[in-house]
């Protein structure tokens, strides 16, 4: 497929290097940050079967063994419990949305406090956040990938995060001015 001077693999399912490439972004120090999970293991889980996020969820630790030996497998599991528990704009970024980066993704979780309010906000309000190519792409992503988030979802990785209190005035001599430099 073809997008202006670049080409690109539509066979986003069933691409091994797309696959393989997904899944690495997502255990990356810039998304989940899951420590031990890198090329060699994501190889590994591919040969058993995993095609997407949520298939890392769902291994067993018999299945698991493929790792290698049993601090492997138990560091896995508790690294798995523990992405869980990534902030939410983690969670948004290791999903690969195009547009969708660190900076935008943590600008959306300072509005919203799950993926549920993002969607409720509605287009308008989105395109306000991510601009209007982003906000088409993050919309496109969640009607293509709503099995997978729902699948995430009920094994316990949630796409929320607690309701940011309302923060007080900004403390500080210099605190509500703006500088133009």
């Amino acid at each position: 497929m073809r997008d202006g001077v670049h080409y690109f693999c539509p066979n986003e399912f069933g691409c091994r290097e797309q696959i393989a490439q997904r899944l690495l972004h997502a255990v990356s120090k810039t998304a989940l940050d899951w420590d031990g999970c890198g090329p060699a293991q994501v190889e590994k889980l591919m040969s058993l079967g995993a095609t997407k996020f949520s298939d890392l969820l769902v291994f067993s630790p018999d299945q698991l063994k493929v790792l290698g030996g049993d601090a492997t497998v138990a560091k896995f599991l508790a690294q798995r419990e523990e992405v869980k528990r990534a902030p939410l704009w983690r969670k948004l970024v290791a999903l690969g949305i195009e547009g969708v980066g660190v900076t935008s993704a943590k600008e959306l979780c300072l509005e919203y406090s799950s993926l549920l309010d993002m969607v409720d906000a509605g287009r308008e309000a989105l395109t306000l956040a991510l601009g209007p190519v982003a906000t088409e792409s993050f919309i496109s992503y969640l009607q293509t990938h709503a099995d997978e988030l729902t699948w995430c979802d009920q094994y316990g990785y949630s796409f929320s995060q607690p309701k940011l209190p309302a923060t007080a005035e900004p403390a500080g001599r210099l605190a509500g001015l703006s500088f133009c430099l």
